[in-house]
């Protein structure tokens, strides 16, 4: 027997929101956002320091094709214009035929008509400098294990070149390459050295290993962790973090100029 269906009844309607509830689901997310928020931040610092550990790993490499095709001489601090070039050429610019071609964005150079492409290796994502804007030059200076030998053998000129061997203290210590600030606040600045004491530029490292913070410091740049670490380059091309005080407590001037 057929059967009327009932009109008119309409299903129940759905309630909505109270306050309450909304202000509960606000702090859910709330919470939520501040529980993620550290570790994405923490995520994205790690995936900066992997690249920096890239740039110091390639910079290896090319030191190591550098040095075998140049009977085992580390490449001039700076060749000048008296070495057969026209214009300066420093460490980094000599090792850019072995290393990717990118660049950083950046120009680079040691006469106002002579400007280069710097190469992305050379920059570091996690560097920023204050009243400097990117894009960066190089954030990254070669130690005096690579300064050429003088009259008396030591490290003692950036015109000459220096042997890669022997190295006199511990290969997978020794720095060759560090995190460095900026000598000064223009597109054409150099990190391309650091001293560890005396008059000329950029002889700071002394005096920045005396320095807690590392906003103070004038050359050497812990800007990993907080300001509390760098990755460095090594005597034997391996790649590492270290941190503030280990560095107070292992680095010398002896180690420094490989004497």
């Amino acid at each position: 027997m057929y059967q009327m269906q009932s009109v008119g009844k309409k299903s129940p309607a759905r309630g909505a929101f109270t306050l309450i509830e909304l202000l509960v689901v606000i702090a859910i997310i709330a919470i939520l956002a501040a529980m993620l928020l550290p570790a994405l931040s923490k995520a994205k610092e790690k995936a900066k320091q992997t690249t920096c550990v890239s740039n110091l790993k390639q910079m290896g490499i090319a030191l190591s094709l550098y040095t075998g095709d140049n009977n085992e001489y580390f490449p001039y601090t700076i060749q000048n214009g008296t070495q057969g070039n026209s214009v300066n050429i420093a460490w980094y610019q000599l090792l850019i035929p072995y290393l990717p071609n990118k660049s950083s964005g950046a120009v680079l150079g040691t006469t106002s008509d002579t400007k280069t492409n710097v190469n992305a290796v050379f920059v570091c994502p996690t560097a920023v400098f204050k009243n400097m804007p990117p894009p960066y030059a190089l954030t990254y200076a070669r130690t005096a294990v690579m300064l050429g030998n003088g009259a008396n053998g030591m490290g003692t000129t950036v015109y000459a070149p220096r042997k890669s061997l022997p190295i006199k203290y511990s290969v997978s210590d020794t720095p060759l390459v560090v995190e460095a600030k900026p000598e000064k606040t223009t597109d054409d600045s150099s990190f391309d050295s650091l001293g560890w004491t005396g008059g000329a530029k950029r002889d700071t490292v002394e005096t920045d290993l005396v320095k807690t913070d590392n906003a103070s410091r004038t050359g050497l740049d812990f800007r990993h962790n907080s300001g509390n670490s760098m990755i460095t380059l090594h005597a034997d091309y391996s790649v590492g973090s270290i941190n503030y005080k280990t560095a107070v407590a292992t680095w010398s001037e002896a180690m420094w100029r490989n004497q």
